[in-house]
């Protein structure tokens, strides 16, 4: 066993990783439950072959008192559902604007980094850990919803490591560094959406 009941630090203990799946849940289930890790922060875990497993034999929202989860990659290499107690899905949580859409059967536009979208979940957190409060994302039920501007007025930091907040959040990115939005060109692309066309 790899943690004896004598730790006494345990809530000191932060895990973040990208591909959690691979590496950190066969570690996880050794810790004994009494034991749970105060956080874990999961970089667009990994989706091939996790998308499928029950949710005791892959990240869940059970594996610590905050699982905070960022999808960027979901439904390729990145797991596509929520699966912490609070899942962040930039751009919706699929594609990342500034990579190029690859197409694994069109061999000819396989260019650059195939991992370009899943890539962007580490990026964006070491911006936001660097920059607290820049990327500021609000609940909602869909990306849908997010852009048609039906959801929650509950808003939290992407990479808030305090938060404790639960529930599905979505923002938007730039396409390149900095990735966060300012806040005023979230505002004026608001107001302009809400122009008749």
């Amino acid at each position: 066993m790899l943690f004896s009941s004598e730790m006494k630090n345990i809530t000191l203990f932060k895990l973040t990783g990208q591909n959690l799946q691979i590496k950190f849940i066969p570690f996880l289930h050794t810790i004994p439950k009494m034991l749970k890790l105060p956080r874990i922060v999961a970089l667009d875990p990994a989706g091939p072959s996790f998308n499928f497993r029950p949710e005791e034999k892959r990240l869940n929202k059970n594996d610590a008192e905050v699982v905070q989860v960022i999808h960027t990659n979901g439904g390729a290499f990145g797991f596509k559902d929520s699966c912490g107690t609070i899942d962040f899905f930039p751009n919706g949580g699929n594609w990342q604007p500034g990579c190029t859409r690859m197409y694994l059967l069109d061999i000819k536009n396989i260019v650059k980094d195939i991992f370009c979208d899943h890539h962007r979940s580490w990026k964006y957190f070491i911006e936001a850990v660097l920059n607290p409060n820049v990327f500021l994302s609000t609940k909602c039920g869909s990306w849908d919803q997010f852009k048609s501007l039906t959801c929650d007025e509950q808003q939290v930091a992407m990479g808030d490591l305090k938060s404790k907040q639960t529930g599905d959040f979505y923002l938007e990115t730039n396409k390149e560094k900095p990735f966060a939005k300012r806040r005023d060109e979230i505002g004026l692309k608001t107001v302009l959406s809400l122009l008749p066309h």
